[in-house]
C-alpha cells in the first residue's frame, strides 16, 4: 500500500500537512510526521501476502520435485521401449537383406553363368524380379562390363562401370544421391563375400534404390559380381508394421547418413541427410539412445540399432511432447488441487487487505491525482479522519486545477504561433525549390489546365517553341502539334487526365514555322484528390531522329553493297571457272594418255596444280562470304570421322605424296560424329594442305585421333617452319598468312578462317600451337561426339561385283555446252574412258538430238544461249518419260541457291567447274546403261 507520509507538502485552510524529517524545524500549528527511507517501508498488503504465501511456497516446491521425478521415470520407460523397437526392426531388416543374399547366392551357382548363356540368365532373373515386383538384377565381369541387366531389354547397350562412378552425385528432387553402386560390386569381387551398398540413384529405374552384391566364385576366385537392387518402398512397408506407429517415427539411415526409408511419408524423407545427432553415432557401437531435433524442428527422444549385415542404423523416435503429455494427464488432478489451495490462500489475504487498507489506498490515489492536476472523486469511507482529509484534498485539487489550466492555455497559444511561423517558412522554401527546379531545367517543362491550355512554362519551353508565356496562355497545346500527330497527343492528354502517366513522341511547329521532334512525359496534376491539369516534361529529339534516319540509310546502303559484293564474287567465280574447265579437262586427257617425255609431264603437272589452286581459291572466297553472313546450311548425318579424314587425305595427297612422311594414328573403334561430311572434310583438307605447304621435303606430318570424354580430338602436327609468337593469336583471322616469302603457294589466307568457322558451327573448337620459328606447328580440333553410337555396320563396304560390272560398261553421254573448248576437251576425255559421246552447243540442238540418240547421262551447262540449262533439263525429263537419263549440271555457279535451283529443275547431280574428274568417274560408274 502507498504510504501517506512523504517529502511532499500540501496546504489546507488553517493547517499545514507535510513530512518533517527534523522535528526541531517544525513550527507551532503543524502536524509533524517523520517517514522512513523507501527501503524500510512496506505496505500492509505485502505483509498479508507474505503471511499467506510462506506455506504455499513450500507446497509448490514439493509439487515441482514430484513432477520432475515422474518425468524422469516416464522418460526412461519410453526410451527403453524405443531401444527394443529399434533392435526388433534391425533384426527384421537383416532378415530381408539375408533373403536377398540367399537369392543372389542361388543365382551365382546357376550353370547358365558357366555356359555364358547371358540371355538365359537374363530371362531367369526377370522371372525372379517379377515375383518380387520390385528392383533389378545385374551381373558384371572383372573389367566392369555389365553382361545382363533386368532393367533393360537384353541386347541393349550397357555402360561400363567403374569405382569412380560411386563418387559422382546427381540432384534428385533437391537431394544429392550417388549415381551408381559400382563401388559395392568391385568390393564384392575384391573381398569374395557379400557386400551391402548404401542409397544411390538408379539410372535405369529413375528412382533411389539400395543393393546387395555377391561374388560368383569359380576355381576359388571371384569371376563375376551379381547385384540385386530394391527400392525403399519394401522397407517402408516393413516399418509400417509397427502397431504403435502413430506415436513413433521409424527411419533407416545408411552409412553415409542418408535416409533410406521411413514409416510415414517415405517419399518426403528418402535421400535426405538425417539430423545431426542421428547421423553421428560412434562407429563400432551397435545401439544407443539420445535426444535430437527432427525435421519439423520438434525435440524427439530416439534409440538406434545397427544392422549386423549392412551397418545401417534403424532409428525409432517419439516426440518429447508425448512423454510430457502422459505426465500431464497423470498429475493434472493433483496439480489442480495445489493450484486451488494456492489461489484460495491468495484470495483470503486479498480480502483481509481490502477490509483493512482499502480506504487508505483510495485516499492515496486521490492525493496523487491532485498532484498530477487531475480531478478525482474520493468517496466517503465512513472513517471520520479519512473523510476530513478527503475534504481538504478536494479543495487543494480545485486550486491546483485552475492554475494548471492557465499555464496550459498559455503554452498552447505559444506553440500554435510557433507552428504557424514554421509552416509559412517551410512553404516559402518549398516554393523556392520548385521554382528553381522549374526555371533552371534545361528540358522544356510546362503545365496545362483541364481544357488543354497552357498555365505555366519555363524558359527552356519558351525558347524551344519561340513563344512567350503570355502568348502560350492564349494557345491550345494541340495548335502547336503537327496535324498528323494531334490525335496521339490528344489521347495522351486524356490518359493523363485519367490519372495515367504517359510517354509519347510528337512533333511541334515553332513560331518561325520550323519543325521540332519531342519526347514528352505527361503526368496528372492532383490537388485535393482532384485532377486539375497535366504537367509535362519534354525533350528535343530532333537531332536523335535525324541521326537514326541517317543510320538506317547507312545500314541499307551497306546491305546493298554486301549484296553487290556477293553477286560480284559469284559472277567472278563463274567467269574464272569457265576457262579453267577445259584446262583441267585437257590435263586429265594428257594424264590418261599415259606417260609422255619428262618435259611434257612436268608441264602438265604444273598446269594441273595451278588450276586446282585457283579453283580452291575461288571456293574459299565464296565459302567465307557465306559463313560470315550465316548462310551455310549444314547437311548433318551420322558419319565416321575416319571416312572424312580419308577423303581429306586423298584430296591433299598431291601436296605431300613422296615428299613428306605422313603418320596417321586412329583409335581401334570408329569415332562417330553428327556432322556435314563435306564441310568437315574441307576442314581437315585445309589443315593438311596448310601443314604440307609450310613443311619442307623430308619433313613429317602426324595426325592423331582420340576420344576425350564426350569429344573427339583431332591433332595435326608438322615439323615445318612454325608460327611466330606475335602471329599466333591472329592465325584464324582472314587474309593472315605465315611467313614464307620464298614460297610460290601463298594463297589468300582464308583456309584457317574457313576451318575455324566450320568447326564452330559444328559446336566444336580449334586452336593453334607452336614453340616458335622453325619448330613446327600443331592444330587441335575438338568436335562433339554423336549422342549414341549406331549399330555395328560396315562403313568401308565396297560396291558389289554387279556395280563394278555396270561401271565398266560404256555409257551413251550427251554433252550440252556452248564453250567449244570445254565441250571438245570433255568429250575427248569421256571417249578416252570408253564412252560414246555426242555434243550439242545449245538447248534446242540437244532436244532435237534426243530423237536419234537416247543418252544414259546428260552433262548440261547452265548458262546456255536461247534456253537455260534448267529448262533443257525439264524438257529432257518430259521427253524421256519412260527412260531414266542421269542429268548432271556442269556450271561455274557454285552457291547454295544454285544447287537448290538445280535440284528443283530435275538434275541428279551438280558439278562445279572445273569438274572433279574422280567424282565424275564415280557418278558414271554408278549409272546403269539404257540399252
Amino acid at each position: 500500500m502507498n504510504e501517506i507520509g512523504s517529502t511532499r507538502a500540501f496546504h489546507f485552510p488553517g493547517s499545514y500537512f507535510m513530512s518533517e524529517p527534523n522535528p526541531a524545524n517544525a513550527s507551532p500549528g503543524r502536524f509533524r510526521y517523520t517517514s522512513r527511507s523507501p527501503a524500510e517501508r512496506r505496505s500492509l498488503r505485502s505483509y498479508l501476502l507474505l503471511l499467506a504465501l510462506a506455506p504455499l511456497t513450500l507446497l509448490v516446491i514439493v509439487t515441482a520435485a514430484f513432477v520432475w521425478t515422474q518425468y524422469n521415470q516416464q522418460r526412461e520407460t519410453v526410451v527403453a521401449g524405443l531401444r527394443e523397437t529399434a533392435r526388433a526392426f534391425a533384426l527384421a531388416v537383416d532378415r530381408e537383406l539375408d533373403a536377398d543374399r540367399a537369392v543372389l547366392e542361388t543365382l551365382a551357382a546357376s550353370p547358365l553363368i558357366d555356359a555364358a548363356d547371358w540371355r538365359g540368365f537374363h530371362a531367369l532373373c526377370i522371372k525372379l524380379i517379377e515375383k518380387r515386383q520390385d528392383g533389378a538384377i545385374i551381373i558384371m565381369d572383372l573389367s566392369g562390363h555389365m553382361l545382363a541387366n533386368t532393367g533393360v531389354r537384353f541386347g541393349a547397350p550397357l555402360p561400363r562401370l567403374s569405382p569412380q562412378l560411386a563418387h559422382k552425385t546427381i540432384d534428385w528432387e533437391g537431394r544429392q544421391l550417388p549415381v551408381s553402386n559400382s563401388l559395392m560390386l568391385f568390393e564384392s569381387l575384391a573381398s569374395g563375400r557379400a557386400e551391402y551398398g548404401d542409397l544411390y540413384y538408379g539410372r535405369v529405374g529413375k528412382r533411389p534404390a539400395v543393393a546387395i552384391s555377391v561374388p560368383v566364385i569359380r576355381g576359388g576366385k571371384a569371376v563375376y559380381a551379381i547385384a540385386i537392387s530394391s527400392t525403399p518402398r519394401a522397407f517402408a512397408k516393413l516399418l509400417q508394421q509397427e502397431p504403435d506407429s502413430t506415436h513413433l517415427d521409424m527411419l533407416i539411415v545408411d552409412r553415409g547418413g542418408r535416409i533410406i526409408s521411413s514409416d510415414t511419408q517415405p517419399e518426403k524423407f528418402i535421400g535426405r541427410i538425417a539430423p545431426g545427432a542421428l547421423n553421428s553415432s560412434p562407429a563400432g557401437i551397435r545401439d544407443g539412445i539420445g535426444e535430437t531435433v527432427m525435421f519439423n524442428e520438434q525435440p524427439f527422444f530416439y534409440a538406434y540399432s545397427r544392422s549386423s549385415l549392412s551397418d545401417w542404423s534403424i532409428i525409432a523416435a517419439t516426440p518429447r511432447e508425448r512423454v510430457i503429455a502422459s505426465i500431464r494427464r497423470t498429475l493434472a488432478p493433483w496439480v489442480a488441487a495445489v493450484l486451488v489451495v494456492v489461489a484460495g490462500g491468495i484470495l483470503f489475504a486479498q480480502s483481509i487487505w481490502r477490509r483493512v487498507a482499502m480506504p487508505l489506498n483510495v485516499l492515496t490515489q486521490g492525493a496523487e491525482a491532485i498532484q498530477r492536476g487531475e480531478q478525482h472523486d474520493i468517496p466517503a469511507s465512513g472513517i471520520r479522519e479519512v473523510d476530513t482529509l478527503s475534504q481538504m484534498l478536494r479543495h487543494a485539487s480545485s486550486t491546483e486545477s485552475a492554475r494548471r489550466e492557465e499555464v496550459t492555455r498559455r503554452q498552447l497559444a505559444e506553440e500554435r504561433e510557433k507552428a504557424t511561423a514554421e509552416m509559412a517558412d517551410e512553404l516559402r522554401r518549398s516554393e523556392q525549390r520548385y521554382r528553381s527546379l522549374f526555371d533552371n531545367n534545361f528540358d522544356p517543362v510546362f503545365s496545362l489546365n483541364g481544357s488543354g491550355r497552357f498555365v505555366s512554362a519555363n524558359a527552356a519551353a519558351e525558347h524551344l517553341c519561340g513563344y512567350t508565356l503570355k502568348e502560350l496562355e492564349q494557345i491550345h497545346f494541340l495548335q502547336l502539334c503537327v496535324p498528323e500527330l494531334r490525335n496521339e497527343a490528344a489521347q495522351a492528354f486524356r490518359d493523363s487526365l485519367c490519372r495515367q502517366c504517359r510517354d509519347f513522341e510528337t512533333a511541334m511547329l515553332r513560331k518561325d514555322g520550323t519543325r521540332i521532334d519531342l519526347f514528352v512525359t505527361g503526368a496528372p496534376v492532383i490537388i485535393d484528390d482532384e485532377v486539375v491539369g497535366v504537367s509535362c516534361i519534354g525533350r528535343d529529339i530532333t537531332e536523335r531522329k535525324r541521326l537514326t534516319a541517317e543510320l538506317q540509310q547507312r545500314v541499307r546502303e551497306l546491305n546493298d553493297a554486301d549484296r553487290r559484293k556477293d553477286e560480284f564474287l559469284a559472277v567472278l567465280a563463274h567467269e574464272l571457272r569457265n576457262p579453267l574447265a577445259p584446262i583441267r579437262n585437257a590435263v586429265e586427257y594428257l594424264r590418261m594418255q599415259g606417260p609422255q617425255n619428262s618435259e611434257v609431264d612436268w608441264c602438265r603437272d604444273i598446269i594441273d596444280r595451278q588450276a586446282a589452286q585457283m579453283a580452291r581459291l575461288m571456293d574459299d572466297l565464296l565459302d567465307v562470304s557465306r559463313i560470315t553472313r550465316n548462310k551455310v546450311d549444314l547437311r548433318k548425318e551420322r558419319v565416321p570421322l575416319e571416312r572424312m579424314l580419308a577423303e581429306a587425305l586423298e584430296t591433299s595427297r598431291p601436296l605431300f605424296d613422296g615428299k613428306i612422311e605422313l603418320i596417321v594414328n586412329l583409335p581401334t573403334e570408329p569415332v562417330w560424329l553428327d556432322a556435314d561430311p563435306t564441310r568437315l572434310s574441307q576442314v581437315f583438307s585445309n589443315l593438311i594442305n596448310n601443314a604440307a605447304k609450310y613443311t619442307d621435303a623430308g619433313g613429317r606430318i602426324r595426325i592423331n585421333v582420340e576420344r576425350d570424354d564426350n569429344q573427339a580430338v583431332i591433332t595435326v602436327q608438322d615439323t615445318g617452319i612454325g608460327i611466330a609468337a606475335d602471329l599466333l593469336p591472329k592465325m584464324f583471322d582472314m587474309f593472315v598468312q605465315g611467313a614464307g616469302t620464298d614460297r610460290a603457294q601463298g594463297g589468300l589466307g582464308l583456309g584457317l578462317t574457313l576451318a575455324r568457322d566450320i568447326v564452330q558451327i559444328h559446336g566444336g573448337s580449334i586452336e593453334a600451337k607452336s614453340a616458335g620459328h622453325h619448330k613446327g606447328s600443331e592444330f587441335i580440333v575438338r568436335l562433339p561426339l554423336a549422342d549414341r553410337f549406331p549399330e555395328a555396320e560396315n562403313i568401308d563396304a565396297e560396291p558389289g561385283n554387279d556395280a563394278f560390272a555396270a561401271g565398266r560398261r560404256p555409257k551413251r553421254i550427251l554433252v550440252v555446252e556452248d564453250n567449244k573448248n570445254q565441250a571438245q576437251t570433255l568429250a575427248r576425255l569421256l571417249q578416252l574412258m570408253g564412252h560414246e559421246v555426242r555434243i550439242a552447243d545449245d538447248g534446242p540442238s540437244a532436244l532435237e538430238m534426243l530423237a536419234e540418240f537416247t543418252p544414259d547421262v546428260a552433262l548440261i551447262d547452265i548458262g546456255l544461249p536461247q534456253m537455260s540449262g534448267y529448262e533443257v533439263a525439264r524438257r529432257i525429263r518430259d521427253q524421256l518419260q519412260s527412260r531414266h537419263t542421269l542429268l548432271v549440271a556442269q556450271t561455274g555457279w557454285g552457291r547454295e541457291e544454285d544447287l537448290q535451283r538445280a535440284r528443283e529443275a530435275g538434275f541428279d547431280h551438280h558439278l562445279v567447274k572445273p569438274i572433279n574428274h574422280q567424282l565424275l568417274r564415280e557418278i558414271l560408274d554408278r549409272t546403269q546403261t539404257t540399252g
